[in-house]
């Protein structure tokens, strides 16, 4: 190839590279004058080719001292005839003003006689580089700052020699020794022989197969006695994918490893208490939606519904699958209510165990948690015998009031049969007292009076207190006790009130002192039909007794004009009457009578015909 041609290739590649070089260039002649710039030149400073060529190049230093300092390297290389290239941080100006930080290579130009013509500049823009690495050094500063400030202590060994070669302040406290004298020793002169042994050999495990590695607990001795760590271990990788370091994160364990032991013991303690107390112990978590969980019960409970060791009481469908169906819904009401206030939780219900059914007794109060759900803690208590009294006590005291009855209705038998005797006599006296006057003797009249008294204080001693029952015809007085072991007579109301209009003067004491010692009734009486039209019109009672044969008025004539008051139309009108013949009876219903009763009166008769009556 011809010379000519070689140095037109050259000047050739020169122009290119002057022309696409990304530095800025700049070319001065002997007087600083700039002669040539690039276009790299134009976009880092910011003027053209047109506008810069012919101005000195001091003008683009921001400081003038260290254009002095290469202006003088350049008035060296004029005498000299030589200079090699010098490479300078320089801070330039640009043409909006701003400061380039900028790393300038300065060398000088010769012609072909070897005389100095000026100086090119080579300029790169390090601004971003020093940003980046101000940014990377304050990340630096950052990350050793939250490293040495974390609580747990963090270290790097070699992968060859495992010496430590960085442990931050917490590994510092935690071993207590210094950093400084730390870095480059192993565990091997820092810890007894078999702990250095044990941590060398999970080091290399992890080296060896690349996996991390947890260890729970290990046993370290330091400066301040023997402590124990939960440490993970894993392998920092290069780029070539080989071992650079072993990364160790340790965290002193010992006081939380304390804690949970105390707690354990005390926990321990309470199991051993619930587990003695004569019942069972539990809680019930309901969380927002209504599901339930259990998340202690004590063994008492497990021995109450004879439940197998293996068995999970702490599952709530085991608990209730115990449950006597029929009382499922008061554990639930309970709990409905428990749920809608302060209320504890409180019901008695029945379980099917091995031994058989057991009442037990649940307690339980809840507790509302700051998450929005609800924990009952509750105690639950085998109440079986006090059932089993209260059965008895109840079976005993039925027993009792059947004993009571049964001699209660031989007495009233036979005070029945004293009744009859009094009835009879009765009969006699009024029979003797219904003749006339003129066909009896003073003498006779006395003699009736003295009968009548003497009879009514016969009357008077024998009555008995209760309700006078004839044989066969009360007899389901046992069916009157309750369930609860109560007698009942019937339902409580008010006492009625009983009008008898009677002229005889001792069937009037018969029936009061018979009605003194009935419950349920007050008897009240008239001797006329005047007064007893008068009473009945006021105290409009509720039954009235009425005699057929009265002075001056019957009983026919005195009941139409008491069914003539609209008030007493509708009253039970009974006939009392020593008339016995069927045609009398019949006479008495047609007229009106709700009932006919004929002399000498039958207690049980009239009490029943008086109930009836107010029933109706």
């Amino acid at each position: 190839m011809h010379p000519g041609n070689i140095l037109t290739d050259i000047r050739t590649i020169a122009h290119d590279l002057f022309k696409n070089t990304p530095d800025a260039i700049i070319v001065t002649d002997v007087h600083d004058t700039i002669q040539l710039v690039n276009p790299a030149f134009e976009i880092l400073f910011g003027y053209r080719q047109k506008e810069i060529a012919g101005s000195q190049s001091k003008h683009l230093y921001a400081d003038k001292s260290q254009f002095e300092s290469i202006h003088q390297l350049c008035e060296v290389s004029k005498k000299a005839s030589t200079m090699g290239f010098y490479e300078y941080d320089i801070k330039f100006r640009k043409q909006s003003g701003q400061i380039l930080t900028t790393q300038a290579i300065v060398g000088p130009l010769f012609d072909k006689a070897n005389n100095f013509i000026g100086c090119i500049t080579i300029i790169r823009d390090t601004s971003k580089q020093l940003r980046s690495e101000t940014i990377l050094k304050q990340r630096e500063r950052e990350l050793v700052s939250i490293i040495n400030n974390v609580p747990f202590m963090l270290y790097l060994k070699d992968v060859k020699h495992l010496r430590y070669v960085y442990i931050n302040q917490a590994g510092e406290k935690l071993i207590g020794q210094s950093c400084d004298w730390l870095l480059g020793r192993t565990v091997n002169e820092i810890l007894p022989p078999e702990q250095a042994l044990r941590i060398t050999a999970s080091d290399r495990e992890v080296i060896t197969s690349g996996d991390s590695l947890d260890i729970n607990e290990e046993n370290i001795h330091t400066a301040h006695g023997d402590r124990v760590f939960r440490t993970r271990k894993a392998v920092i990788w290069s780029d070539e994918d080989l071992p650079l370091y072993l990364l160790g994160l340790s965290e002193d364990i010992t006081e939380c490893k304390q804690a949970i032991e105390e707690l354990q013991g005390r926990r321990d303690q309470l199991e051993d208490i619930a587990n003695s107390l004569p019942g069972g112990l539990y809680q019930v978590h309901v969380d927002k939606d209504g599901h339930t969980r259990l998340p202690y019960v004590s063994d008492g409970l497990r021995l109450m519904l004879d439940l197998a060791p293996d068995a999970d009481i702490t599952d709530i469908d085991t608990l209730l699958g115990c449950v006597e169906a029929a009382d499922l819904p008061i554990i639930e009401e309970t709990a409905r209510a428990a749920f809608g206030g302060p209320s504890p939780l409180e019901a008695e219900f029945r379980v099917h165990t091995a031994s058989g059914i057991r009442w037990l007794h649940a307690h339980a109060r809840p507790r509302q948690q700051t998450d929005g759900t609800i924990l009952f803690n509750g105690i639950v208590t085998d109440v079986s015998e006090r059932h089993q009294m209260e059965e008895r006590l109840l079976t005993e005291k039925k027993q009792i009031l059947i004993s009571y009855q049964l001699k209660q209705q031989a007495l009233k038998q036979t005070c029945f049969l004293q009744q009859k005797n009094i009835n009879e006599l009765i009969e006699h006296v009024h029979s003797a007292t219904s003749l006339t006057e003129q066909n009896q003797t003073n003498r006779q009249l006395q003699a009736i009076a003295r009968t009548n008294d003497e009879l009514l204080k016969l009357i008077e001693n024998l009555q008995d207190p209760d309700q006078t029952i004839e044989p066969g015809k009360d007899d389901t007085f046992l069916e009157s006790v309750n369930d609860a072991g109560e007698f009942t007579t019937g339902t409580a109301t008010e006492a009625a009130d009983i009008l008898y209009i009677e002229d005889n003067p001792t069937n009037l004491k018969l029936l009061q002192s018979i009605f003194a010692r009935e419950e349920g009734f007050v008897l009240h009486t008239a001797m006329t039909p005047a007064e007893g039209l008068e009473l009945a019109s006021h105290l409009l009672p509720d039954a009235i007794l009425l005699d057929i044969n009265l002075p001056g008025m019957d009983g026919y004539e005195l009941l139409s004009e008491l069914r003539a008051d609209p008030n007493l139309a509708t009253k039970p009108i009974i006939a009392v009457t020593a008339q016995t013949m069927a045609w009398d009876i019949e006479k008495g219903r047609q007229a009106g009578f709700f009932a006919h009763l004929t002399k000498p009166i039958e207690i049980p008769q009239l009490m029943q015909t008086l109930q009836k009556a107010l029933q109706e």
